[in-house]
C-alpha cells in the first residue's frame, strides 16, 4: 500500500482529522520516511489505534512495540531467513510451524506480495503469515537480533520513563533534597517478564481487540508528563543557583532542538532531553563544570573527574534509558580523544553526550554572567568562540548545526514576540520561577522584581512593555504599584496584568477600575496566562522598527510561512534569492493574501518562491497589504507548492 494511502484510510475511518491528515502528509513530503512514524510523532494517534486500523485494513493481526521488545526468539527461526532478505523486505521472522511449514513474520507492509514471495522462497515455507507492526519496531527487531544491538529498542522504550514516576515521589517527599532523593531511589527494582514467540501468537491483537493498547497509550502520555514535571522540579532546584537559574531548562531546550533537527527517534530524543535536565544535579562544585571549563582549567577538570558520575548514581536504580545514562556519563569526552572517562574520540562518543556537551557550554556562555568571560555573550560571539574548539573539544558538524538552530529559534522568537520586555512582580520565588522560565522559553525578555519598590525602579530605569504583578506585595500592594506607575510620564500608559491569589469581586473590580488590561486569579494554567500576555503585548506595543531579517539557511521559507501563519502576523515578507531575484508574500492575521515574484503574482508566485532555498528575508510588520489575490489556506498552499517542487512542475 502506498504510504500516503495509509493516512487516507485513517481519515476515512475518522481515526484522524483532516487537519491532522494534512499535517502528516506535509511532514512526509518535507522529510520523507514513513507516514506511520510521522503520525505517531505528531501524537495524533496512539500506536495501538494505528495498528488496530491497519490490521483491519489488511485483514490480519497486529503486534505492539512493547511485546516485540520483550520477545525471546528461537535461533532456528532466525536462521531460516538470511539477514539480507530480512533487511531488503522488512519482513522479520517470528514463528516457524514445522508441521504446517508456515512462517509467521512481523512487517509494516503486509500487502507487499513481491516481498511475501521472496520470504516464502528464502524461508522454505509453504505459506507466510504476516503480522502488522510499527515500522520503527521492525527495524529495531532487525538491529537487535541480526546485528546484536542490545539497545535497539532504547529510542522506542516507553516503559523506562513510566518507571520514573517514583523519582517524582521522591522529590515531593524530600522537598527536592538530592541526598535524600538518592537514598530513597536506591531500593527501587523493576523486572519484566520475557515473552516467547508463542506468547506473541497468543497475545497478538486482532483488529478490534484490546490487547496491550491502553498501557502503551498511558506510558506515552507519561513520557511527556514526566519531562514537563522534571522541567518544573529541576527549575525549582536551580532557583538557588544564582546566575545559573534556569540553566538546565535552556540546555534541555537546545538539546531537544538539535536532536529534532538531526532526526533522532522520539524516545531517543526524550532520553537525551532528560539527560540535559539532570546533568548538573548533585555535582555541588563551586565551579560550573562545563566541558569547555574542564578543558581549559585544571581545577575544573579535577572536580569534574570526581563528580561526573554523581547524577547517574543518583538515579542508578531508576530505569532511565541507556541513552540518558551515556549522555551524562560521557559529556566530558573530547572530540580529539583527550577527555574522560574513556578517552573516546570523534563519533565513538555517544551522540547524546556530544549534544549535551555543546548545548551546556552554549547556555553557559549566553546566559551566565559569571562564565569564564565574566559577561553573557551574544549568539554570534558564543558561536565564534565555539568555533575555536571545533573538532578538538566539540564535534564541528554539531557546531554548524547549532548555529543554524539557535539562529532559527532566535528568528522565530523575534517574529512572535520581538523579545518584548516583561516585568514580573511577585515576592514568592517558587510560584514565579515557573512562569518566568516559561515566558523566557516563549522568547520574552523577563525581568523580575520581588518587591513593589524594586518594581518601580525597574519600570523607570528600563524599557518595559507589560507588568505582570501579584496584588499582595511589600512595602505596598499591586494596586498602589499601578497607581504610582500612572503618575510617572514614562510608565503612565504601561499595561498591567494582575496575576494574583486574591479573587474577591471587590479586588477584581478595583483592578479593572484602575485600568488593568486583565485580571487572572491563581491558580491558572501557564498556557492560558501566556496567551493573555501575548494578546496584551500585541495590542499595546507598536511593531518594532525594521521588523526581523535573517538568512534562509537559519529558517527555511516554508518554516517562515508557518511561523507567521501560526502567529497570526500581518506584514510583508520580502525574500531575496542568492541570484538576487526578489519576491514578496503579504500576510493579514496570518493568512497569505498576495504574493509577487518576477512576473508572477498570486498562488503561482508563492509556489515558485518555495524553490528558493538560499538567500535572505526581511519582515516588515508595518506593511499593510492593499490587495487580495490568494484565498486558499496556508497549509493547502504549502502542500501544493511542495508537491510541485517534488515533481519538478
Amino acid at each position: 500500500m502506498p504510504r500516503g494511502s495509509i493516512a487516507d484510510h485513517l481519515l476515512q475511518a475518522k481515526a484522524i482529522t483532516p487537519e491532522q491528515y494534512e499535517g502528516a502528509v506535509y511532514r512526509l513530503r518535507a522529510y520523507g520516511g514513513r507516514i506511520e512514524e510521522h503520525l505517531l510523532e505528531m501524537g495524533v494517534i496512539s500506536e495501538d489505534d494505528l495498528l488496530k486500523n491497519l490490521a483491519a485494513l489488511h485483514r490480519t493481526r497486529y503486534v505492539g512495540t512493547e511485546k516485540l521488545k520483550k520477545v525471546n526468539l528461537d535461533r532456528s527461526v532466525l536462521d531460516r531467513m538470511p539477514a539480507r532478505v530480512v533487511e531488503a523486505t522488512g519482513f522479520f521472522p517470528i514463528l516457524w510451524d514445522a508441521e504446517k511449514r508456515v512462517l509467521s513474520v512481523v512487517t509494516a507492509d503486509p500487502d507487499n506480495l513481491e516481498a511475501l514471495n521472496e520470504v516464502r522462497a528464502a524461508g522454505g515455507a509453504r505459506d507466510v503469515q504476516p503480522f502488522v507492526a510499527r515500522p520503527a519496531a521492525v527495524k529495531a527487531l532487525i538491529s537487535r537480533w541480526y546485528h546484536g544491538d542490545i539497545h535497539a529498542f532504547a529510542a522506542l522504550d516507553t516503559k523506562s520513563f513510566q518507571d520514573l514516576h517514583q523519582m517524582m515521589d521522591v522529590y515531593e517527599r524530600h522537598l527536592l533534597d538530592e541526598g535524600a532523593m538518592a537514598a530513597a531511589v536506591v531500593d527501587a527494582k523493576h523486572r519484566e517478564r520475557t515473552l516467547t514467540g508463542a506468547d506473541i501468537e497468543r497475545a497478538g491483537g486482532r483488529a478490534g481487540g484490546a490487547a496491550g493498547g491502553r498501557a502503551e497509550d498511558a506510558s506515552t502520555v507519561a513520557v511527556e508528563d514526566y519531562l514537563e514535571t522534571l522541567n518544573v522540579l529541576v527549575s525549582l532546584v536551580e532557583n538557588t543557583r544564582g546566575e545559573l537559574r534556569g540553566h538546565s531548562l535552556v540546555t534541555a531546550r537546545h538539546v531537544r532542538m538539535l536532536g529534532e533537527r538531526i532526526g533522532l527517534l522520539p524516545m531517543e530524543l526524550k532520553a537525551v532531553t532528560a539527560a540535559a535536565y539532570l546533568h548538573d544535579l548533585g555535582k555541588g562544585s563551586p565551579f560550573h563544570l562545563t566541558s569547555l571549563n574542564v578543558a581549559e582549567w585544571e581545577g575544573h577538570r579535577d572536580a569534574a573527574m570526581k563528580r561526573h558520575l554523581v547524577p547517574t548514581r543518583l538515579f542508578e536504580s531508576v530505569n532511565l534509558p541507556a541513552e540518558a545514562f551515556k549522555a551524562i556519563s560521557h559529556m566530558y569526552e573530547r572530540f580529539d580523544g583527550g577527555g574522560f572517562p574513556d578517552r573516546l574520540r570523534g563519533k565513538d562518543i555517544p551522540l547524546g553526550a556530544r549534544l549535551l556537551s555543546l548545548c551546556d557550554v552554549y547556555a553557559d556562555l549566553t546566559l551566565n554572567p559569571r562564565n569564564p568571560f565574566r559577561r553573557t555573550l551574544s549568539t554570534g560571539e558564543a558561536m565564534s568562540l565555539l568555533d575555536r574548539y571545533r573538532d578538538t573539544v566539540f564535534d564541528g558538524n554539531l557546531i554548524d548545526l547549532l548555529r543554524i538552530v539557535v539562529g532559527g529559534a532566535d528568528i522565530k522568537q523575534r517574529i512572535l514576540t520581538g523579545f518584548r520586555p516583561i516585568l514580573l512582580v511577585d515576592d514568592d520565588p517558587e510560584q514565579s520561577t515557573v512562569l518566568e522560565l516559561r515566558l523566557m522559553g516563549r522568547g520574552f525578555d523577563v525581568k523580575v522584581a520581588r518587591s513593589a519598590d524594586a518594581a518601580i525602579r525597574l519600570m523607570v530605569e528600563t524599557d518595559i512593555d507589560l507588568v505582570v504583578t501579584e496584588v499582595d506585595l511589600d512595602p505596598f500592594d499591586g494596586f498602589e504599584l499601578m497607581r504610582r506607575a500612572r503618575g510617572t510620564p514614562k510608565t503612565a500608559n504601561l499595561p498591567f496584568l494582575f496575576f494574583t491569589s486574591r479573587s474577591s469581586a471587590e479586588d477584581v473590580s478595583r483592578g479593572f477600575e484602575l485600568g488593568a488590561a486583565d485580571y487572572v486569579v491563581k491558580p491558572s494554567t501557564t498556557e492560558v496566562l501566556v496567551a493573555k500576555i501575548r494578546k496584551i503585548v500585541d495590542q499595546q506595543a507598536a511593531p518594532r522598527a525594521g521588523g526581523v531579517s535573517g538568512s534562509l539557511r537559519e529558517l527555511s521559507l516554508p518554516d517562515l510561512v508557518q511561523v507567521l501563519s501560526q502567529g497570526r502576523k500581518t506584514g510583508q515578507l520580502k525574500v531575496t534569492a542568492a541570484n538576487n531575484q526578489v519576491g514578496e508574500i503579504h500576510f493579514v492575521d496570518g493568512r497569505i493574501v498576495n504574493a509577487l515574484f518576477q512576473k508572477l503574482y498570486g498562488e503561482d508566485a508563492f509556489h515558485s518562491m518555495l524553490r528558493i532555498t538560499e538567500g535572505a528575508f526581511a519582515l516588515d510588520p508595518a506593511f499593510r497589504p492593499q490587495s487580495v489575490t490568494i484565498n486558499a489556506g496556508t497549509e493547502s498552499l504549502l502542500l501544493e507548492g511542495l508537491r510541485r517542487v517534488d515533481e519538478g512542475v
